[in-house]
């Protein structure tokens, strides 16, 4: 399937170093180009990620999914050392919380966005 590059998440960062500006896509990071502003990086990445994709496509590479489209559920599994589990399980309670929610609480807490 053919995605847009702006179906995909495009971040800008400043280099310092070299004074210019790194445009990349989040989902395939080896599909970047450089500007002297944000916009000519960008402008650049569009020639950048039509190269890539026509290569791709060539050589019969996947292309990823881009995140933008994806469907979310809001559940997922994850496996815990027992130990922790406990210490989950033990602290929701005391919290008079389900361990869901302490667990998502836990999450919020340290994820940087």
């Amino acid at each position: 399937m053919s995605y847009s590059l702006f179906d995909y998440n495009i971040k800008v960062v400043s280099d310092k170093k070299d004074n210019d500006y790194i445009a990349y896509i989040e989902e395939i990071p080896e599909c970047s180009a450089f500007g002297n502003t944000p916009e000519q990086a960008i402008k650049e990445l569009k020639i950048a990620y039509q190269l890539w994709q026509e290569t791709s496509e060539e050589k019969g590479y996947p292309i990823p999914e881009p995140l933008n489209l994806k469907d979310y559920s809001g559940k997922f599994v994850l496996r815990l050392p027992k130990s922790l589990h406990k210490q989950l399980a033990e602290k929701a309670v005391s919290e008079n919380i389900s361990l869901n929610q302490y667990a998502l609480y836990c999450l919020t807490r340290g994820m940087k966005v």
